[in-house]
């Protein structure tokens, strides 16, 4: 049935694409009709985007809905399908009226732009942005001095050359929200000549993305002018238009070096200090990359090379908010009708659900809105606290989290998996050794010997790259700087326990006798 609704969808997207295409040869064109045309084909790309993440987890509704779309792009096929013929555009009009009312009756829609929106790392570049939710002014809290350093690098840095920018963190840190609203600022707007934001995510496709590049930093309005460009012409536009011009691109939710070099080596130096700006949640990727052109600076190897410097580098590492301002984004979350003031009954409670959330904005966020529709009864928000673990299960706010999380398990290599979801046997907010670890995981397989390297010095790279991904944190270093004991966040371990179940890799039992053990 997903097939049947993807190649459906697709027929009918190249369809209005060509519409579209022929509405602006029009000698007189009419705006409102291009208009609904486009919110067609961006409905059309949303669940393009959406499709490729059902992956086979059909429930009987989705199915309908499947069924639903498969009907309205076999009209739009017929609507479309002779509007070459000048007479058709008298009564496309209403058709595409018509078209848009039967799309708002299919009920899956609102779940799947949520769901879209919501996830990071969904979707290809184009696809995606189309339905990116603009970042609330509410949820900043924390990040001045993560917003004042990125302004100082955008705005007050006066170096001729391109500089890159990574800001790192896990899965709702909060770092996309934050570059975004950096990004927006009219201090920072007027510093550049063009600029472009990019969503490149886990599957994009990179002729998508410089596509989309091409069109937001050289103003290509036309989408047959676009089309009718192959990948190559698409990278030698770019590196002409852009070579005299100080541009800002931002890269958000980039997974791959390949990815990152493909878009980056399209790019020429630019003038007057162009900025590259990316947000990733693996750390070990922001510094191999780094790493990558600091070896291009010292033996280029051709003309297209970047030209960079040691200087021109910046990592900003997005960790969990402090005490006071994980509390008051809460109170503001929960207790909107009382002026943000936590009642003195819910103190305790409410402070060990903050507790849980672990500085995580997204999370401290959606569980305060959540609780925001409770009763202010002591019992009830001890019921929550105690079941937060299954709420990111449910259909609640906190499934936002559990969808965030998703892509950077989905990231991982089969080994990488399975280190992974073996934190699930061990009890909540538990640190565990180095070297005791890294014994349980080789006993259980799951170590694949390398070249040159013993068991042991696998594992540990294992954890380290965990580590970098945000999935796991240290809780204690050596003093030569080694880690010594790591654990994994509260909510983590909730979401590692459910994957744990979805795949039949471990029992809640295998918990308990632990706990009982130690």
């Amino acid at each position: 049935m997903v097939e049947l609704a993807v190649s459906a969808v697709s027929a009918a997207l190249s369809l209005v694409v060509e519409v579209l295409s022929f509405l602006e040869r029009e000698p007189n064109p009419q705006k409102h009709l291009s208009g609904d045309v486009q919110i067609i084909r961006n409905w059309l790309r949303t669940l393009q985007a959406y499709l490729k993440h059902i992956d086979g987890k059909e429930s009987d509704d989705i199915l309908k809905d499947l069924v639903s779309k498969h009907r309205i792009t076999k009209y739009v096929e017929g609507v479309f399908h002779h509007v070459e013929h000048r007479n058709a555009l008298r009564k496309m009009s209403s058709d595409v009226q018509h078209i848009k009312r039967r799309m708002d009756g299919i009920t899956i829609l609102d779940r799947l732009v949520r769901f879209i929106s919501l996830e990071e790392g969904s979707g290809s570049g184009a696809q995606v942005e189309l339905c990116h939710v603009t970042p609330k002014e509410d949820d900043m809290v924390g990040f001045e001095g993560h917003k004042e350093t990125l302004m100082k690098h955008l705005v007050l840095d006066s170096r001729s050359g391109l500089k890159h920018i990574w800001v790192v963190g896990i899965g709702g840190s909060g770092k996309t929200i934050l570059v975004k609203k950096v990004y927006e600022s009219k201090k920072v707007l007027k510093k550049y000549d063009c600029h472009a934001w990019i969503h490149v995510s886990h599957s994009c496709k990179i002729n998508e993305v410089l596509r989309s590049m091409l069109k937001q930093l050289c103003k290509v309005r036309k989408q047959s002018d676009l089309l009718e460009l192959d990948e190559g012409e698409v990278r030698d536009k770019l590196k002409k238009d852009l070579q005299r011009r100080r541009y800002l691109l931002a890269l958000d939710d980039v997974w791959g070096e390949d990815d990152w070099n493909s878009i980056v080596h399209a790019l020429p130096q630019g003038s007057g200090g162009s900025k590259i700006i990316v947000t990733s949640r693996n750390h070990i990727l922001a510094k191999s990359c780094v790493d990558l052109l600091w070896t291009e600076v010292i033996s280029p190897d051709s003309p297209d090379t970047l030209t960079v410097g040691p200087s021109d580098f910046y990592i900003l590492q997005i960790k969990g908010l402090e005490w006071k301002k994980a509390w008051s984004l809460f109170c503001r979350k929960a207790f909107p009708s009382n002026g943000g003031c936590c009642p003195r009954e819910l103190e305790e409670w409410s402070q060990k659900i903050v507790k849980k959330c672990e500085g995580l904005p997204l999370a401290i966020a959606a569980v305060g809105s959540l609780l925001s529709n409770k009763r202010r009864i002591p019992n009830e928000w001890k019921k929550l606290h105690d079941s937060l673990g299954s709420e990111i299960d449910s259909d609640s706010s906190l499934a936002n989290i559990s969808r965030i999380l998703l892509p950077s398990y989905k990231d991982l290599s089969i080994n990488l998996k399975n280190c992974f979801l073996y934190f699930s046997i061990f009890p909540e907010d538990y640190s565990i050794a180095l070297e005791r670890l890294i014994l349980l995981w080789i006993a259980e397989g799951f170590i694949e010997e390398r070249g040159g390297k013993t068991p042991e010095d696998v594992a540990e790279d294992y954890l380290n790259e965990l580590i970098g991904r945000n999935l796991v944190e240290v809780s204690k270093f050596d003093i030569d700087g080694r880690v010594r004991f790591c654990q994994v966040q509260n909510l983590i371990t909730a979401f590692i326990i459910l994957k744990s179940k979805e795949e039949n890799f471990g029992q809640s039992t295998f918990r308990i006798r632990f706990k009982q053990f130690n």
